[in-house]
């Protein structure tokens, strides 16, 4: 990336940084589309209206609980309870059935529409979140977190064209591309959207991932943040 044509917030020493709490805007919610069989009953259920972004599975019912990993668009899960509610009033489900091991977690209702269950040669469908090191593959890493935002064109600066040749838009994030290659997707601590690396900057380097906002004042409303940070596997990128 061309770093003058961006308006970078902070200094060198404190990059300005904001992340935006919850990124679900649909409404098509699970409580509604659950069987009228009486709340906090079992039920089956798949993943929809994600934009085929896929639906994330949490330790708990909430952003902050750490994330196991991705449900993809149509993926089957068994509902085992539910609803419970986060301090905003958002609705979560105890889901099962997408791994061998029987693994538990928690999915936003407003992603999962009551279905059949799923059919006996359905595969399992989460793409894990993993720990570890900073790499490509599925690998989870602390990383700092700060933002940035446009400038209009002129004197130098270029609008809102990323390293990549795309227009910077919500969901944008610049890389040190050593560490995240440019065109991979990946998960944010706090964020229920998946983000992609289309961009770079000279004060992007390692471990750092620079949010794209659409206004200055969203993204100084935080400040440099420490979240742990999830590179998806190659065939969870794709989609």
């Amino acid at each position: 990336m061309i770093r003058s044509k961006f308006f970078r917030l902070g200094a060198h020493a404190a990059f300005a940084g904001a992340l935006l709490i919850w990124g679900l805007g649909l409404q098509t919610g699970a409580a509604a589309a659950a069987p009228d069989d009486g709340a906090g009953r079992a039920w089956d259920a798949r993943v929809q209206n994600t934009g085929m972004q896929g639906l994330q599975v949490r330790q708990g019912p909430g952003l902050d609980y750490p994330t196991l990993g991705v449900l993809p668009e149509g993926a089957y899960v068994h509902v085992v309870s539910g609803p419970r509610f986060d301090q905003d009033g958002r609705d979560w489900y105890q889901v099962t059935g997408f791994t061998q091991a029987g693994t538990l977690g928690w999915s936003a209702g407003d992603y999962l529409v009551a279905g059949p269950p799923a059919p006996a040669n359905a595969q399992t469908t989460l793409q894990a979140a993993g720990t570890g090191v900073a790499a490509a593959g599925g690998q989870s890493f602390v990383a700092t977190v700060t933002a940035y935002t446009y400038q209009t064109p002129g004197n130098g600066a270029h609008g809102s064209l990323t390293r990549s040749g795309t227009l910077a838009h919500w969901g944008t994030v610049a890389v040190d591309p050593r560490v995240i290659p440019l065109g991979s997707r990946l998960l944010i601590d706090g964020y229920s959207d998946v983000f992609t690396a289309e961009d770079t900057g000279g004060a992007v380097v390692g471990n750092h991932v620079e949010i794209f906002f659409t206004d200055s004042a969203s993204a100084l409303q935080f400040g440099v943040q420490q979240r742990n940070v999830t590179v998806l596997p190659e065939a969870a990128s794709s989609r």
